[in-house]
């Protein structure tokens, strides 16, 4: 059964700020470790004045003892409606989770933004799925406080 769920997190400072840290790999980069994403590879695939495609490869770690598995996300923003969407492919079986979003910047007058993520997981693996995109939801719902006060340390310097 997949799962669906949204994050908003109010932003003090201007969507336009906001939006040029999502379009700095160096940023997505540091971003990326604090997620706990290991060894990321970042590029853009395209970048114009109205879209922006960014491709990351990484290692993501496994429940212990199981190591990690490659993974390739590819984001795509609409620049101008400050809107991405993304999906994320891995490797062996983690190939079978379809995990994916959409990230939207919306402004809330000159000096704060919303921060809003919606993500899908769905795990179509017979028994074992629910409960892997329980794991999933659970490891995304506890790494939030910490990667928003990262953006949110990173905007003010």
């Amino acid at each position: 059964m997949a799962q669906t769920f949204e994050f908003r997190d109010e932003l003090a400072f201007p969507a336009d700020k906001v939006m040029e840290k999502m379009l700095d790999l160096s940023f997505i980069e540091e971003w990326t470790i604090v997620q706990k994403g290991l060894n990321p590879r970042l590029s853009f695939g395209e970048k114009t004045d109205t879209k922006a495609v960014i491709l990351l490869d990484l290692e993501e770690p496994l429940p212990k003892p199981l190591g990690t598995v490659k993974a390739h996300m590819e984001f795509t923003w609409d620049i101008l409606a400050k809107r991405m969407t993304w999906k994320r492919v891995a490797e062996g079986m983690a190939s079978k989770a379809n995990i994916s979003g959409v990230t939207e910047v919306l402004p809330n007058g000159d000096a704060a933004s919303t921060f809003v993520e919606s993500i899908n997981i769905d795990i179509p693996i017979p028994v074992m799925g629910k409960k892997f995109e329980k794991l999933v939801a659970g490891y995304l719902r506890d790494g939030r406080p910490e990667k928003i006060s990262f953006l949110r340390r990173r905007l003010s310097e």
